[in-house]
């Protein structure tokens, strides 16, 4: 039995739909493969694995007045990535992208990330980003991807880097005019 990574689930359905899969598989090689796929497919939907096919994917698009919501569509498509697009649109929202604002680009070969800021750029005329998200690519205004509920908090540990410096209270007495004076005036390393 063959897995294939799936695209536009939630990475519990994919670990899901991996472990049974590997339940199922009758030998030991079989499971090997489905457990390396189901790696392969998590990867593909972490923050670094979105990045990556942003960066490394080569599209082609060639939008002439096409709606925002087309393009954006369109997109997605071809790069496998999930763009999740604020809309004006949306439910209880009180700003987004048009999604009739029209979009005009013509790109061969450019890179995914590019092309993707390119289309925030016609998408909207307030100050506009995406973000990567668990799984997904947020795309909107900054005004809405910077409420409080799209913000990610992340707490380090810093204890091992938390010291007391020491206090060197018998430190050696240096008297360098001292030292200057009977040094003969060679210095240097000019000895005879």
């Amino acid at each position: 039995m063959t897995i294939r990574p799936l695209q536009f689930v939630t990475t519990g359905t994919l670990v899901a739909a991996g472990l049974a899969a590997a339940a199922e598989a009758q030998s030991l090689s079989e499971r090997i493969n489905a457990v390396t796929e189901q790696r392969a497919a998590q990867q593909n939907l972490s923050k670094s694995g979105l990045l990556r096919a942003l960066i490394s994917t080569g599209v082609s698009v060639r939008f002439s007045e096409t709606p925002a919501k087309e393009a954006f569509a369109y997109l997605k498509q071809l790069t496998g990535v999930d763009l999740t697009v604020r809309w004006s649109s949306d439910p209880g929202a009180s700003d987004g992208f048009d999604p009739e604002a029209p979009i005009t680009l013509e790109v061969n070969n450019g890179q995914a990330l590019v092309v993707l800021e390119r289309m925030i750029e016609q998408a909207s005329t307030e100050p506009s980003t995406w973000q990567l998200r668990d799984g997904y690519v947020e795309v909107g205004p900054k005004s809405r991807l910077s409420v409080r509920n799209a913000q990610e908090t992340r707490i380090y540990p810093i204890r091992d880097l938390l010291f007391e410096a020491p206090n060197f209270d018998n430190a050696p007495d240096f008297n360098l005019n001292q030292a200057m004076q009977s040094g003969g005036g060679m210095g240097g390393g000019m000895g005879g």
